[in-house]
């Protein structure tokens, strides 16, 4: 989980929410005592998740013999890094909030890039509590439909997971004779934000979707489109949420994110390998078929269910307005 850069406090906040759902087992199941280990998958020179930092902490516990499940990653895309070594160990990987449409099924159009490249055991050990991508994108298009716009602008930020939900976002927008263009906007450049905005108001959209990682670049980008394009709607993805708790940012009209918070993901992913710890014992491939087996369940965040090939129905999205005033409630709305 990041310790530092801006997914720091959404880290904090996954170890606490681990944490908490172990404390309420009395950290132990069937008499059996388990533990966290925290690691981090950022580098304290980065402001997002490193690569090399996650391969290394997804290495430590597949050689760690205790290990007996991976929860993580957070941040989008950073899984399709740990997710080939967690398999390669048989070691159950589950992840509160990664979106990655291609962790779990191939993206539309791109049969090639499915999951079966990040296992190289040929097996599933992946599950996660986070709607895929592709249901995001549609999602936002049926808030665009609903709202008759006829052309949308999509902003990156260039991360693995804003980019192929970009490209979702963009062939189903075009799917339901919605135009699109699609620019990227690095999160650290506050000086490329005029001309990002520059070509997206030149293309007159009806709305804006922001998929990024807030950062100086994108509070300039957010700012500017205020401005040059104060008519347009921007709808912004759940990787915008404010790093300090969660909440959405003030200048995007709305947020599509989960309506629990990260801390809530983590605590149910815990909850998840504790029941599969119970049903499988000590083995790594008992664990895991435990977890994966398709089922409806019962939880905190609701009732959902596990699907076969990593996924769960039922958490669903919701769309969030950030508070007007100080104290305010942040009010959120079921995305249909």
């Amino acid at each position: 989980m990041p310790r530092h850069g801006v997914s720091a406090n959404g880290g904090r906040a996954v170890l606490a929410g681990a944490r908490r759902a172990l404390a309420d087992a009395r950290g132990r199941v069937r008499g059996r005592r388990v533990r966290v280990v925290a690691v981090s998958s950022t580098k304290a020179t980065e402001a997002v998740w490193d690569p090399g930092a996650v391969e290394a902490a997804a290495e430590r516990a597949a050689k760690d013999p205790s290990a007996i499940a991976y929860i993580g990653e957070l941040d989008s895309g950073a899984s399709a890094v740990s997710l080939p070594v967690t398999n390669a160990a048989r070691l159950l990987q589950i992840s509160p909030a990664d979106g990655l449409t291609s962790l779990t099924r191939s993206p539309p159009g791109r049969t090639r890039a499915g999951p079966e490249r990040l296992r190289p055991e040929g097996v599933r050990s992946f599950l996660r509590l986070a709607p895929a991508d592709v249901q995001v994108a549609r999602t936002l298009v049926r808030r665009l439909r609903a709202r008759r716009a006829r052309r949308v602008a999509i902003v990156h930020t260039g991360g693995v997971g804003e980019r192929e939900l970009a490209t979702l976002l963009a062939r189903s927008a075009e799917g339901r004779d919605i135009e699109s263009l699609v620019v990227e906007a690095r999160r650290d450049e506050p000086g490329e934000a005029n001309g990002v905005v520059r070509d997206v108001a030149a293309y007159s959209p009806d709305a804006v979707v922001l998929a990024g990682v807030p950062g100086p670049g994108t509070a300039a980008v957010l700012q500017a489109l205020a401005t040059r394009v104060p008519r347009a709607e921007v709808l912004c993805t759940g990787t915008m949420l404010r790093p300090g708790g969660g909440e959405p940012n003030p200048r995007c009209g709305l947020t599509l994110a989960s309506p629990w918070s990260v801390r809530d993901h983590s605590g149910e992913a815990m909850r998840l390998v504790l029941e599969a710890i119970a049903r499988g014992g000590p083995d790594r491939n008992a664990v895991t078929a435990a977890a994966l087996a398709p089922r409806e369940r019962r939880s905190p965040l609701g009732r959902y269910a596990v699907r076969r090939n990593g996924d769960v129905a039922g958490l669903g999205l919701a769309f969030r307005a950030a508070a007007k005033q100080p104290g305010e409630r942040t009010r959120a709305k079921k995305a249909p």
